[in-house]
């Protein structure tokens, strides 16, 4: 079995159900690919601005230094797939309310990044019940 372990400083300071559905994808994807996974970033002050979705608990950043190119791309597919097709859009992999790439590629600061879509809220729903959480445009 495969584990999810935490970079030294990461912190889980709120999870939104979006950060909840990500964390189960990453799970997931590592116990099909048979790997370990460190996520680097949770809602730690490594990103700036209100906005930000590590801030809100509905994003995370995993290390991408342990891979080769080809697992890199199939690892960030399969992350997604979790939530749809992913296509490809603006630099990265989208489904309708997930988005994730490969942030900063070929430098040592390389990680992949996963979040909810700027715009959307999750889970969906159309009677208001459900507790959701929304990302914000920045």
């Amino acid at each position: 079995m495969n584990v999810i372990t935490v970079a030294p400083g990461v912190q889980f300071s709120i999870i939104a159900p979006s950060g909840f559905a990500l964390l189960a994808a990453l799970w997931e994807t590592g116990q099909e690919m048979g790997r370990d996974l460190v996520i680097t970033s949770g809602t730690d002050g490594m990103h700036s601005g209100n906005l930000d979705p590590h801030h809100a608990g509905c994003a995370y950043d995993v290390r991408s230094h342990d891979m080769d190119e080809v697992t890199k791309s199939v690892f960030v597919d399969k992350v997604l797939a979790h939530f749809g097709t992913p296509i490809v859009n603006s630099g990265g992999y989208v489904t309708d309310y997930f988005f994730g790439w490969l942030e900063n590629a070929g430098t040592d600061n390389e990680h992949f990044h996963f979040q909810l879509r700027h715009g959307k809220t999750y889970p969906p729903s159309n009677n208001g019940d459900n507790v959701q959480q929304a990302v914000e445009e920045g």
